[in-house]
């Protein structure tokens, strides 16, 4: 399936206008919206329009986890403020869940212990809590991988809930990714993404190159993108 693609000088503001429009209808039918998001610099401007718009009642009809974060020294129970600033928890909690009036309820990936031991954790946090995603908010690094699912690294085969990259081509090299087949499973997936250094990865992917992690990507559900100008520069060189 195609995406519907938007190009927007606020990509923030437009990718946080859909989410809540999900957030509004998933919560209206079920009681409850099941939210994942990244870390990274994309979703910043979002979380920022989700602090300031998102009315307080949808806020509360959340519950939100993270699509993938970087394992990194956690002590149990520490507060968002100690963990380091890579966590891609701390970024959520400071541009966003921090400046609501009551935050939403958590399903965290920076757990404590052993890479092994942290993923197992969450997959049971995740099969208790939430058993899938209704919405989920997505970035896209520059080689084209989403959450922590690189090219070519054996993580994309994965199929259960989450699992363990202990050599992600980036650093942290360790990380907790959730799969692609939990990622797909929702109503609403929408990819955030700015800058020319991402056009020529987003360009390949809407010709159907399946090679990139983003390629592979196929939502049981409405599927868009939010785009500035420059990281769609080659998008609309291909359709003239």
């Amino acid at each position: 399936m195609k995406p519907e693609i938007e190009i927007t000088d606020d990509p923030g503001a437009r990718a946080g206008a859909r989410l809540a429009e999900t957030i509004a209808a998933v919560a209206s039918e079920r009681g409850r919206c099941r939210l994942g998001v990244p870390g990274g610099s994309s979703p910043i401007p979002v979380f920022h329009w989700l602090a300031q718009h998102l009315e307080p009642g949808l806020a509360s009809s959340l519950v939100v986890t993270w699509v993938d974060e970087r394992h990194l020294p956690v002590e149990e129970g520490a507060g968002w403020r100690s963990l380091p600033a890579q966590s891609n928890l701390r970024g959520t909690w400071e541009h966003w869940l921090s400046r609501c009036a009551v935050p939403p309820p958590t399903v965290p990936m920076a757990l404590p212990g052993t890479l092994a031991e942290a993923t197992a954790r969450y997959a049971d946090a995740f099969v208790a809590r939430l058993g899938a995603l209704d919405v989920v908010l997505l970035g896209m690094g520059e080689d084209g991988h989403i959450a922590s699912l690189f090219p070519g690294h054996a993580a994309l085969e994965a199929t259960g809930v989450c699992v363990a990259v202990p050599d992600g081509p980036k650093p942290p090299p360790e990380r907790i990714s959730l799969t692609l087949p939990v990622l797909q499973d929702v109503e609403r997936a929408v990819l955030v993404a700015t800058g020319a250094g991402k056009a020529n990865a987003l360009a390949r992917v809407h010709a159907g190159d399946r090679s990139l992690p983003l390629g592979r990507y196929q939502p049981r559900g409405d599927w868009h993108w939010v785009l500035d100008p420059a990281a769609a520069s080659e998008l609309q060189r291909k359709s003239t």
